[in-house]
């Protein structure tokens, strides 16, 4: 069956290109997955899929022929990615699984679209549209999409057995369109739960790639609450709790703090600071900035000394983080408070108390002593104010 849309792809010059070079080779293309998902929900699309009844080595052919780039992704499995104008769009071949495992597979290429559907994770994701607008539907999965349902595609077991991390993918999109457990078939929940283990099959890579966007939502604390009861978490995250995500939420609101899903996840489990990169793949800097936010809620109690000493993330952190009664969070400005701390500059430095005293551990005690007086004073205290005190 087809329908007719909204035809969202009429501007994108580098894509009807290079649909019309596939096109006048004898093939068709269409656009798959998540773009197709999203343009019919009103959303975003960044990456571009493209599925074709065209092999690879004729996708390569086709695309050298034209002058457009061509960089062999995953030629095997009938994937290439062709850069045209400056934009990279993944072109595949229609596929069929003959063997998977975990996320990888035993692919045999077809002609046939709706064999190229099945293999796919959920109905929603099964839909194609033509570069005018119009949407090819083989599965009868458009009803799913307009009314958000996230089904697996026939038995979730089997869907979830080729690849695990279609585990998280579930409770990303649950998240995504802010379902809950009533949204939950028993059939898919029992597959959940079979094989969550499972999810330490996972690198740190992926599991954070697809936390990450659950954090990113505006309400997540639902989906981690579902996702905490039913252990699917257990073997790869430390003990996390829900109820410091949920208030870390509600103070976001409250002090007009943008969320963060650094400062979110440092939420879930507030003792282990830096100690999160051994479960998700974190940076460098990613990772300090938790330390910072741990080290900060153990040792200072005012919200523009933390901004003067960490910066603003860790300030914010600190403030969403102290909302359990622990400290006394300022009311008021809160912008204002922390640009105050971060942009304070501490009025002397250890070349001015050298005429008093020699190099060495007795300087910088006494420039810890003065520079506690200086944030005690509100960033107030005078360099001359400063200096003087170091001679009492």
């Amino acid at each position: 069956m087809k329908y007719e849309f909204d035809k969202a792809w009429k501007s994108d010059s580098a894509l009807k290109a290079l649909v019309h070079s596939l096109e006048s080779a004898g093939g068709v293309a269409y656009l798959v997955g998540g773009c197709v998902r999203n343009t019919i929900l009103g959303k975003p699309c960044t990456d571009i899929d493209i599925a074709t009844d065209l092999l690879p080595e004729q996708v390569v052919s086709i695309s050298k022929k034209e002058g457009y780039k061509v960089i062999q992704t995953g030629i095997s499995y009938g994937t290439v990615t062709i850069v045209n104008a400056g934009r990279k769009f993944e072109v595949t071949t229609f596929r069929s699984d003959i063997k998977t495992y975990g996320r990888k597979a035993s692919v045999k290429f077809t002609s046939e679209m709706k064999l190229d559907a099945m293999r796919r994770d959920f109905t929603m994701n099964s839909i194609y549209m033509a570069v005018s607008g119009e949407i090819i539907d083989p599965l009868g999965s458009l009803d799913d999409l307009l009314e958000k349902k996230i089904k697996f595609i026939g038995n979730p077991s089997e869907r979830i057995e080729e690849d695990n991390l279609r585990i998280l993918r579930f409770f990303r999109f649950l998240a995504e369109f802010n379902k809950g457990r009533s949204d939950i078939d028993q059939d898919t929940m029992e597959a959940l739960y079979k094989y969550k283990k499972e999810v330490k099959s996972l690198s740190r890579e992926r599991i954070w790639m697809e936390l990450k966007r659950i954090l990113s939502v505006p309400e997540p604390q639902h989906v981690f609450s579902i996702m905490i009861e039913e252990g699917i978490l257990d073997e790869v995250l430390p003990p996390i709790e829900v109820e410091g995500l949920s208030k870390v939420v509600t103070a976001e609101k409250e002090y007009s703090v943008s969320p963060s899903h650094l400062i979110r996840l440092f939420s879930l489990n507030k003792s282990i600071g830096k100690k999160w990169v051994h479960y998700v793949s974190l940076t460098s800097n990613e990772a300090k900035m938790l330390e910072f936010i741990k080290e900060s809620l153990a040792h200072y109690k005012e919200l523009k000394t933390v901004a003067y000493k960490f910066g603003r993330g860790v300030a914010e952190g600190w403030l969403l983080n102290s909302c359990d009664g622990s400290f006394e969070v300022i009311p008021g400005k809160i912008s204002e408070i922390i640009n105050t701390g971060c942009n304070a500059f501490f009025p002397i430095s250890g070349v001015d108390l050298l005429e008093e005293m020699e190099e060495g551990p007795e300087l910088g005690r006494q420039m810890e002593r003065l520079e506690k007086l200086w944030i005690k004073s509100g960033f107030k205290m005078s360099k001359e104010e400063l200096l003087s005190k170091s001679k009492s």
